[in-house]
């Protein structure tokens, strides 16, 4: 993205997020709640596990990673490490049910 304010920025560009949620309902909840923006596209791709992101982050074209910390296959911090390893400058949002 460059450094045009939100407004214009947001409607000209689709983000590419990453939407990492085991639960349906919260992956639902979310997926809805940034269709109801205005001031931006979202492209959301969601899986539901820690070795699914992993391979979705290293085949790139990802812009942002909303990340559950509760997964079935990792807890805690470990699936930011293991899904940024050696991805500088990737953003990140994370969550805990």
């Amino acid at each position: 993205m460059n450094d045009t304010p939100l407004s214009t920025a947001a409607k000209s560009e689709t983000v590419r997020i990453l939407l990492v949620e085991d639960d349906d309902g919260s992956a639902l909840l979310i997926q809805t709640s940034l269709a109801r923006w205005r001031y931006g596209v979202f492209e959301i791709r969601r899986v539901g596990d820690l070795a699914s992101a992993v391979r979705a982050v290293a085949q790139g074209g990802i812009d942002l990673v909303l990340l559950d910390l509760g997964l079935p296959d990792s807890q805690g911090l470990d699936p930011m490490s293991a899904c940024m390893r050696g991805r500088v400058g990737y953003p990140s949002l994370c969550s805990v049910d």
